[in-house]
């Protein structure tokens, strides 16, 4: 038992160890979120208040693993009627896709998150979508994978995602 328990502390240490994040804070819609300080944030889509890519690592990686966020105004739906639009509106266009629904908690706020496994062109993909609510906001976190990479991404995105955290204004 011991043992065990030492182990984990050293695995501990070592995962957070060398990491170097910055925080990404958007005031407008009351959020803040940290991100791997190497990512890129330059790229931009005008559907996205916020995207983070991992760099290129050569010329064989052919996807930019990272997350974006979205905010719309929610316009007096709650999060479940978001949510159930949204799995019906994937269900229309990746016919097929594995999709898989979870409530969570990031730091004391209700959340939806959704998994996805699909197939893009060439690219098999795995998806996560981390609903919120804020204001008169949908916040909308989305973490994109190659699905073979996926378990490589799958501990920095949940850390990452347990990052967010709302601003009151």
């Amino acid at each position: 038992m011991k043992q065990s328990i030492i182990i984990t502390v050293l695995l501990l240490i070592l995962v957070s160890c060398g990491k170097d994040t910055k925080t990404y804070t958007n005031e407008t819609y009351g959020f803040s979120i940290d991100y791997p300080a190497d990512w890129d944030t330059s790229k931009t889509d005008p559907r996205m208040v916020f995207m983070a890519l991992e760099p290129y690592q050569d010329s064989s990686d052919i996807f930019q693993e990272g997350f974006s966020i979205s905010v719309f105004e929610n316009e007096g739906y709650t999060l479940d009627e978001i949510v159930a639009e949204n799995i019906a509106m994937t269900e229309r266009y990746y016919a097929g896709a594995e999709i898989n629904r979870e409530d969570i908690k990031i730091n004391d706020t209700e959340a939806i998150q959704l998994s996805l496994d699909y197939d893009l062109e060439d690219l098999s993909l795995t998806n996560i979508a981390t609903f919120l609510s804020h204001n008169q906001y949908l916040i909308t976190v989305t973490q994109s994978a190659e699905k073979k990479n996926f378990e490589n991404y799958k501990a920095l995105f949940d850390e990452l995602i347990q990052t967010f955290s709302l601003i009151e204004k």
